[in-house]
């Protein structure tokens, strides 16, 4: 008989496949659709597989491969915790993981279009190349995350915490960042054209190499310590403190902004 996706999951647990990789915690299960609670993932290749639509509420995931599957429009849980497994080259479209934390994978070259990752934690996290657009982002936090070559368009962020983490490459035009905090993150060549920024202080400890400004607006924004020498600025709009303090260049200093 020739199982689908679904079917081989449950069979690491109802027929015991699994060697306690895959295990039932105390609070139960439910196997079948509209999907698992309290369910343990650990050392699985779960590559190639097709578990879209698909509920895993309340997850809790270890060293395990998704990588090349289909899991758009899954539900990976409320406060789920996902450690060293991959999501590499996979899709990821329209995937409800909120208040839930990852440390140590990697989603390079992946799919995630307005997924919603609210309020979650991220740290040591590539995103390396992904598409995120669309993508609801209030609330989360990431450290030491490798976003660099993505691509955030229409994304949504409010009190975001963004720990030296690499941005280079990325693209955040036209969009509404808000009370998102960037500190000793690199931001070279990244696109915030026609972006609108409000509460959002950037400092010495970013890296704002050829990054691309023009045509943004700032309100209750700060660059002091901030070297903008090398970015472009063109056409900013804001308040005549919000350069009060940046390292610019002659041209620069030579031009009135606002």
């Amino acid at each position: 008989m020739v199982m689908n996706d679904f079917e081989i999951i449950r069979s690491y647990v109802e027929e015991g496949r699994s060697n306690g990789w895959l295990s039932k915690e105390a609070a139960g299960w439910d196997i079948g659709k509209p999907g698992f609670r309290g369910l343990t993932l650990k050392n699985l290749n779960l590559t190639n597989l097709d578990l879209s639509n698909y509920r895993f509420p309340i997850l809790h995931v270890e060293n395990c491969d998704f990588s090349n599957s289909n899991l758009e429009n899954a539900w990976l849980g409320h406060e789920s915790t996902i450690i060293n497994s991959k999501f590499i080259n996979s899709n990821l479209s329209n995937v409800l993981v909120k208040s839930c934390n990852f440390t140590g994978c990697d989603f390079t070259d992946s799919i995630l279009n307005k997924i919603m990752f609210e309020c979650s934690n991220f740290t040591n996290t590539k995103f390396t190349n992904t598409k995120l657009n669309g993508t609801d982002l209030q609330g989360t936090s990431f450290d030491k995350i490798d976003f660099s070559n993505s691509d955030f368009m229409k994304a949504t962020f409010h009190a975001n915490e963004m720990t030296n983490c690499n941005l280079s490459n990325c693209n955040f035009s036209d969009l509404f960042l808000s009370s998102v905090r960037f500190k000793g993150s690199d931001l070279s060549n990244v696109n915030f054209s026609g972006t609108t920024f409000s509460g959002v202080d950037f400092d010495e400890s970013i890296k704002l190499f050829q990054t691309n400004f023009e045509n943004c607006k700032f309100r209750d924004c700060s660059f002091m310590g901030a070297d903008l020498s090398n970015a472009n600025i063109n056409g900013i709009m804001g308040t005549k403190d919000t350069l009060s303090g940046a390292i610019l260049n002659f041209k620069q200093k030579l031009r009135s902004y606002f």
